[in-house]
């Protein structure tokens, strides 16, 4: 199931992004990361990407914002708004980190594994 969810979220926001690379001067978020343990973050982000939250949640998304919701965050206030998800690598767990950030606020965010079986968590609040 968790599996499924990755994948579905890793879909879509792949359908409705607008993807940018080498960009210069873009605000850090990684101390999210590193307030939940992981140290090792690179400070980079490896991936920053325009996304949309949909207007209506479908099976995925409603999965996605009750993980979410566990930590204080709540997508449900910006259907169909643009943010932008800034993506940062974990080497020692090899895992990644993604900040969801809407007019300069995290909204939410994860951490997952890059294997198909690896676990999704929250970003804490």
């Amino acid at each position: 199931m968790k599996r499924v969810l990755f994948l579905s979220v890793l879909i879509m926001c792949t359908v409705s992004m607008m993807c940018f690379s080498n960009v210069k001067n873009v605000p850090s978020y990684f101390d999210a990361v590193i307030k939940m343990g992981y140290a090792d973050v690179e400070h980079e982000p490896c991936e920053i990407e325009y996304i949309t939250i949909p207007e209506e949640f479908g099976a995925v998304y409603v999965r996605y914002n009750e993980m979410l919701k566990k930590e204080g965050y709540d997508l449900s206030f910006y259907k169909g708004e643009r943010c932008i998800r800034y993506t940062y690598f974990i080497p020692s767990v090899n895992a990644r980190a993604n900040i969801l950030v809407h007019n300069g606020e995290i909204i939410g965010g994860d951490i997952c594994g890059i294997t198909i079986d690896s676990i999704m968590i929250p970003i804490k609040k």
